[in-house]
């Protein structure tokens, strides 16, 4: 059963800390400017967490769910060329972890032309296609719900 949580639930101290120390992590690990960052993990609480964090170290999301069957995912990856992953581990990528000691949350300077997520099509009809979004684009679908 998946359980519905709310925006209120990740802003929180505790949660804000979550971020800014997987944030902090990201930097150490030498994310740079729209380094792709693959968050292998379900959708769920620490996927919101993993999310924040990745944009706030100015990175850009690589979604990739552990359900999908394995050949879609290493598809995924080959397309998306990730730097790191965070969640579950992967062949060969450094993988930074969720937990770690907590931090202040960074300043999150992003630009509204910055990258915020690779996505792919379901490649239905050939090889999936790539579609690179922009945090304008994301920031718009936010202010319509």
């Amino acid at each position: 059963m998946i359980r519905p949580f709310v925006y209120a639930q990740y802003c929180d101290d505790v949660s804000t800390q979550a971020v800014g120390g997987l944030a902090k992590r990201l930097s150490e690990a030498g994310l740079s400017h729209e380094d792709p960052v693959a968050l292998h993990l379900p959708r769920s609480p620490p996927w919101v967490v993993g999310a924040l964090a990745i944009w706030c170290a100015k990175g850009a999301l690589l979604p990739l769910d552990p359900t999908l069957p394995f050949e879609r995912r290493r598809d995924l990856m080959d397309r998306g060329k990730p730097r790191l992953v965070v969640g579950n581990s992967w062949p060969g990528l450094p993988q930074v972890p969720m937990e770690g000691p907590p931090s202040a949350m960074p300043e999150c300077d992003v630009a509204p032309n910055d990258l915020a997520w690779l996505i792919f099509s379901s490649g239905s009809t050939g090889a999936p296609k790539g579609v690179l979004v922009e945090h304008r684009a994301y920031s718009g679908v936010l202010a319509d719900q």
